[in-house]
């Protein structure tokens, strides 16, 4: 039998393994299931090590036995094979799918997260999904399906609109003209979400081993585009944290990179909103390098203070920032409905890879999104209401019963980024699903291996739902710090976080 390909490390391993505790049967049961569906994904492979069986057993908050006894049935089964002195690893004949979705560099940690919309958590309450739950807050008669009549008009008869709706695509222009930013017509395409349009960004722009410079913490979804490409992430700390871009100057100048990745409007997940000043002197620093700037500011409209500071395309003399909206946020993640504003020569190269993939976004979501633009100040004066006084309850929560945590308080979006006192998110993790609730850990949002000791709680959910959930965080907490897992420490880099 030839040597393992490469050890699965234990955050790796929890990402790949999710909600695996929840449900009935023994435990090994469960946790050997959960192996074996990661293998059948592709997100181990065939030849890898598992983790040896004492780590992950303190990882995980169970008893050596149980990890013993899973690896045990994974061999009955066939998935692995053991020998003395070199651990459990995948044994390479095994089954092999037809995508390996998730065993693509830092792409399988943010997959794993977006996976779990496909999970059964009954029972769990879920603090990981970023929007909020319910349009109890928002004017019924926006949400009216469009007449027969009204599809074929706006959508040309044929409703094949690579770019998007002109209706929609104008209100943008309008949009971004009331923010400072002058924008034409052919500035502008409509994506199923901004998701789609970071990914449709990545393949224009990036070839394998490309840089891109990211933050840390960053969006999950980035990390994942950027690394299907085969992109080499270079991570730099909070761009509201930096005294000055001196920093993003000299990691452009050491890595040539063909992409800069930040969120300016709001930051998932730290919820902070960068400064005007501080657009214009990143606008500065990309207009001097030959490099694209991708703004993502899809939380903007969430910001509790309503401002409407210009986005960074705005001081741009270049021209080389492609800035992406969406209304998943500020109105319904069900719309499926984003954009991207950038030089005209780019979006017509996304409209060109559309027709090579989707042949343009849906035209009755995009007439919803008109009505949505139409009236964006009360829509997202109410949104910003409701998420503030969540984000307010859940502090209060947090603060009464976790007062060992720390946090900044966000300025905008959907969710609190926490340190913990002490341990790692991704065990603690282990714990609170175990408790019926489930949060974010770091590892999820960086592509560096730092903040390990943070994690992101949403707070998208009715404020009973978020205080029942942060007393179930509670309880897991003392059944986590009882357990004493020091093995921990040594390995956690501490890393400010505003608190």
């Amino acid at each position: 039998m030839a040597e393992p390909i490469r050890s699965i490390d234990r955050t790796t391993m929890l990402t790949h393994l999710g909600g695996w505790s929840v449900g009935g049967g023994p435990l090994y049961i469960r946790l050997a299931a959960a192996i074996a569906a990661a293998i059948e994904r592709g997100d181990i492979s065939p030849g890898s090590r598992l983790p040896a069986e004492r780590p992950l057993a303190k990882v995980l908050a169970v008893s050596r036995g149980t990890v013993m006894a899973a690896y045990e049935r994974l061999r009955e089964l066939g998935w692995a094979d053991s020998r003395q002195g070199s651990g459990t690893w995948i044994r390479l004949d095994a089954a092999r799918p037809i995508d390996r979705l998730n065993d693509i560099g830092l792409a399988g940690r943010s997959r794993a997260l977006s996976a779990r919309l496909l999970e059964d958590t009954q029972g769990v309450i879920d603090l990981t999904i970023s929007a909020v739950s319910a349009m109890d807050d928002l004017p019924e008669d926006v949400f009216g399906a469009p007449s027969r009549d009204t599809l074929e008009r706006l959508g040309g008869g044929h409703g094949y609109l690579l770019l998007g709706l002109p209706a929609l695509r104008h209100r943008i222009t309008t949009y971004y003209a009331e923010r400072g930013a002058d924008t034409a017509l052919d500035q502008v395409a409509v994506t199923v979400g901004a998701q789609q349009a970071i990914s449709l960004v990545a393949q224009l722009v990036l070839k394998p081993g490309d840089a891109v410079i990211v933050e840390s913490p960053t969006y999950p979804g980035a990390v994942d585009a950027f690394s299907r490409m085969g992109a080499r992430l270079v991570t730099l700390p909070p761009a509201t944290d930096w005294p000055n871009v001196s920093r993003l100057r000299a990691a452009i100048s050491a890595n040539a990179p063909r992409l800069v990745y930040l969120m300016p409007g709001g930051h998932n997940p730290l919820g902070t909103v960068m400064t005007e000043r501080r657009r214009r002197e990143v606008a500065d620093a990309i207009d001097q390098h030959e490099v694209y700037l991708i703004e993502d500011n899809i939380l903007a409209d969430t910001a509790f203070e309503n401002r409407r500071i210009p986005p960074v395309a705005a001081f741009s003399r270049s021209g080389r920032v492609i800035t992406l909206g969406s209304l998943s946020k500020v109105a319904w993640g069900g719309l499926r409905t984003g954009w991207m504003r950038g030089p005209a020569d780019v979006i017509d190269r996304v409209a060109r890879l559309k027709a090579a993939t989707d042949f343009g976004t849906p035209v009755q979501p995009q007439i919803t999104a008109c009505a949505v633009l139409d009236r964006l100040d009360d829509i997202a004066g109410r949104r910003r209401a409701t998420l503030h006084a969540r984000a307010e309850a859940l502090q209060d929560e947090l603060a009464r019963l976790l007062p060992e945590w720390s946090w900044r308080p966000p300025d905008s979006g959907l969710a609190l980024w926490v340190r913990l006192p002490r341990g790692d998110a991704d065990g603690f993790n282990q714990h609170a699903v175990r408790h019926g609730v489930d949060v974010t850990p770091g590892s999820v949002h960086c592509a560096d291996g730092e903040h390990l000791d943070c994690l992101r709680i949403a707070y998208g959910m009715p404020v009973d739902v978020l205080r029942e959930g942060v007393a179930r965080l509670a309880r897991a907490w003392r059944s986590y710090d009882a357990a004493a897992p020091a093995a921990f420490g040594d390995r956690l880099r501490r890393v400010p976080t505003g608190a």
